[in-house]
């Protein structure tokens, strides 16, 4: 895998600490951006992995979708039903 463009690691970084401005994250410019990203947005901004949120920010920050999974905000609830029971 090629290194990253610094400039592009840079605005990145920014992005980055700029998502976190108004909380307590302190953003660490030696780990990799993808980490500091997802530490960012899980333990500090409370975002799901692949939510929303998550995919619109990635997409901003790294300039490629989130490429594991995206969630849409339609989530189906589904019935927990016991063993050996009909689903009605």
């Amino acid at each position: 895998m090629a290194a990253l463009d610094p400039k592009r690691r840079q605005q990145q970084l920014t992005y980055i600490a700029q998502l976190g401005a108004n909380s307590d994250f302190t953003l660490d410019a030696d780990a990799p951006t993808t980490a500091e990203f997802t530490r960012l947005a899980v333990d500090f901004l409370g975002w799901v992995k692949g939510g929303e949120q998550w995919c619109r920010h990635w997409r901003k920050c790294f300039q490629e979708d989130y490429r594991y999974h995206c969630r849409s905000g339609n989530f189906s609830v589904v019935k927990a039903v016991p063993i050996g029971k009909d689903i009605q």
